[in-house]
């Protein structure tokens, strides 16, 4: 996933005493990150389904559509390609979609602890990594 503003501050979730409140904070913090994050995904699915329209349309992508479609498979583990297939739009938009925010919500929460322990501040939940450290 594309990583979450580093520059936005990590409230004190320790200090908020109320279990309700803190579960309120924490997902008032972590919910507009998932939606913004979700919102680029959507913006690239679009774009692949704007060069695949165009390859079915011309057979063929040009120079800049085929540069823009490989910057896209090498970020999401694809192998660099010369010329595309219809398979390989079909492939590249299987790895690229939204996550429920309910489900990221509830796995970061999961995963935290609802933010108690100290090591949120470095998780994986607030930089978009997953457990695959490769």
């Amino acid at each position: 996933l594309p990583t979450a503003k580093p520059d936005l501050p990590l409230p004190d979730f320790k200090a908020i005493g109320s279990v309700s409140e803190r579960k309120e904070a924490f997902f008032g913090f972590l919910g507009p990150l998932v939606t913004e994050i979700n919102g680029r995904l959507l913006n690239e699915r679009a774009e692949v389904k704007v060069l695949r329209e165009y390859y079915e349309d011309k057979g063929k992508l040009s120079d800049g559509r085929l540069e823009k479609l490989n910057v896209l498979l090498e970020k999401y583990k694809f192998e660099e390609i010369e010329s595309p297939e219809k398979d390989t739009f079909k492939d590249l938009l299987s790895r690229i979609d939204i996550i429920p925010p309910s489900m990221a919500l509830a796995q970061a929460a999961v995963e935290s602890g609802w933010a108690t322990p100290n090591s949120l501040m470095n998780s994986a939940v607030t930089s978009g990594r997953t457990g695959d450290s490769t």
